[in-house]
This record gives C-alpha cells, structure tokens and sequence, in this order.
C-alpha cells in the first residue's frame, strides 16, 4: 500500500532477483523481468503468472509496458532489446546493437519508438515498426544506468553510473 508502506503480497515465480517491474495502466496487471532470465505476466487479484516470455540469454535488466497494453519491451544482460506480445507472449522482434548489458528500456508516449540505456554507453532509439535503431546518443564515457521519457514524448533523460 503506497500510504502506509504495509506489504499487500508477493508474487512468486522468478527463480532469481527481479530487476524490473511494472503496472498496467489498468492496474490488473504487472509485468517483471529476472535474473532468471524470464519476463513474466502477473494477473494482480489472483496472483498468479498469466504467461511466462522466454528468449533472453541472461537476465532482464528493465520491463516496460506499451501504452495501448498491446506489447511488451524488455532489456536484458545479453544487450538485447526484446519486444514481445502482451496477450500471446510471442516474441515479435529482437533489436540489436548494444554491445552491453541493457540497464533500462522504455516506450514512448504513443508506443510508436523505443528508448533503450546500456553499459556500453549508449542510449537508442528503436522504431517499433522497422526494429531498426532510428537514433544513437553515445560519448562511451560511462554505462548509462536510468532513463525517463518525458510525457510528450521530445525530451529524454538519461543518468551514467
């Protein structure tokens, strides 16, 4: 409970630690990402694994859902950047091109792009269409840790370790 910082439940199922996870827009739902190497779907009032997304080679670093609920985005210790159907849990693309560990991915306010940070110093941006990187920001000085998009969607913000 976000007002008395009392624990409501767990969800148990990753087999490792879990690096990532997020809300639904609708609340019901909650999507993670472990070092098990597993994105999982979680349905909040039973409690239980809606489906269990399997591909990354490593861990999943960051999880994030699409503002429409349709798809799901996960980076992962393999530095692959992993888009996935929501209902099916098909795998629909693997975007390519870190050279690291992908510590943060997220979508963009209408779903159409999305941004991802590494350890190799770079933070992308993918178009989920084409899958192909439509931008690099890169100076290697540092991994990239964290990012934000900002509500509109023209601002990007990013932390280095």
């Amino acid at each position: 409970d976000a007002n008395t910082g009392q624990e409501l439940f767990q969800l148990i199922g990753h087999t490792n630690v879990v690096r990532s996870a997020r809300f639904y827009a609708d609340d019901r739902r909650i999507v993670s990402g472990s070092d098990d190497g597993t994105v999982r779907i979680w349905d909040v009032t039973s409690r239980q694994t809606l489906a269990e997304l399997r591909g990354h080679s490593q861990g999943v670093w960051s999880v994030d859902v699409s503002p429409n609920a349709q798809r799901i985005v996960s980076g992962g210790a393999d530095g692959t950047v992993r888009l996935w159907n929501a209902a099916s849990g098909e795998e629909l693309a693997q975007m390519t091109g870190h050279t690291d560990r992908v510590r943060s991915v997220r979508f963009s306010p209408d779903g159409e792009q999305i941004i991802s940070a590494s350890d190799d110093g770079t933070v992308r941006v993918w178009d989920t269409d084409s899958e192909q990187a439509l931008l690099q920001l890169s100076d290697h000085l540092a991994p990239v840790f964290a990012l934000a998009v900002d509500p509109d969607g023209k601002r990007v913000s990013f932390r280095r370790w």
